[in-house]
């Protein structure tokens, strides 16, 4: 409570700079106040002269529990934004899928490869989100799935082989592995590819 009345005092006199937008935003979401932290973290982020990471993914929370896709859109952009220049943020790359799988809003699946990690089933819209599945349950989502966007690493591009699926790659930046694996599948024009920097979910449809 101190820290807000302090906050809110310097927002009295007109001393108030964009982390504390930001702060108080982050308070206000602690605290459950939903729309007074959607608005400070708005007014923060669009204020900030640098990137606010964690700032910028719980707005984007809680812009997509909100349904509110006018902010959406905003966070989408300002996603973009950070990933092009932070693009080995893993969160922010996860989030970043999410906000524009959610705005396609057709029948999507969204492992975010987090096993044990406890989370359950998140669902938006159209969107289930998933912390891991078992080899099995794997196997039936990727056979049952249109198209697939996944990481390049040589296990998961053999368990497409086997599969007879064609994905569509997003190499983790500084792993030599993958951005080769992703470069040289291209090259042969078996699976199509794209920076991490530059994802778009919606051009591999």
């Amino acid at each position: 409570q101190a820290v807000e009345d302090f906050l809110l005092q310097r927002r009295i006199q007109n001393r108030f700079s964009d982390s504390c937008w930001l702060l108080l935003g982050r308070i206000a979401k602690q605290a459950g106040q939903a729309e007074d932290a959607i608005l400070w973290l708005e007014i923060g982020l669009r204020a900030a002269s640098e990137s606010a990471p964690e700032a910028l993914l719980d707005f984007s929370e809680l812009v997509l529990n909100a349904g509110d896709l006018k902010r959406i859109a905003e966070s989408r952009r300002l996603l973009e934004q950070t990933l092009r220049r932070y693009p080995q943020m893993s969160r922010v790359v996860l989030k970043l899928a999410e906000v524009q799988l959610v705005a396609l809003d057709v029948p999507c699946l969204l492992l975010t490869g987090e096993p044990g990690s406890g989370s359950g089933v998140r669902i938006r819209g159209k969107l289930e989100i998933l912390p891991h599945l078992d080899s099995a349950e794997f196997e039936a989502a990727i056979r049952s799935s249109g198209h697939v966007l996944s990481r390049s690493g040589y296990t998961s591009l053999m368990d497409y082989a086997a599969l007879g699926i064609r994905p569509w790659l997003v190499p983790t930046p500084g792993m030599p592995e993958q951005e080769y694996l992703a470069r040289r599948l291209k090259a042969e024009g078996i699976a199509p590819c794209q920076e991490q920097r530059n994802l778009s979910v919606k051009k591999f449809l």
